[in-house]
């Protein structure tokens, strides 16, 4: 499977840490993980979230770290949903999150530290193998 990996993004970089350790566990079960973000970013918003529609529709699930989460991955959850993709919601405990970004998750993770992310990430995935 192709997996969109969506994240708040940060002009300094601090969203690269979650994001490579996100793709490490996806690549491990043996995924493909794909973050827009760190492969095309685009100045242009309005060209930015269309590229980032493309993208999307040619993966085949969607997940987004949530715990800082922005208008822009709600953006993605809804065209997600529209696809019928699954979409995959992982939030830090005690993060204030959207309940929509709840309410269009096929899985909703919260978790306490990296293992636990981890360990319920890698759960999620096998059961959609």
């Amino acid at each position: 499977m192709k997996i969109f990996i969506a994240t708040k993004y940060y002009k300094d970089g601090r969203h690269k840490d979650v994001t490579e350790f996100i793709k490490s566990i996806i690549k491990k079960i043996g995924h493909t993980p794909y973050c827009f973000l760190d492969e095309e970013y685009i100045e242009n918003p309005r060209e930015m979230m269309n590229q980032a529609f493309v993208k999307l529709d040619e993966c085949d699930v969607l997940f987004i770290e949530g715990s800082g989460c922005s208008f822009g991955a709600g953006a993605e959850a809804g065209f997600a949903k529209s696809k019928n993709k699954k979409i995959i919601i992982a939030v830090k405990q005690g993060s204030d999150v959207s309940e929509t970004l709840e309410g269009v998750s096929d899985y909703y993770i919260i978790y306490k530290n990296k293992q636990g992310l981890q360990e319920k990430l890698q759960k999620v995935l096998t059961e959609l193998e």
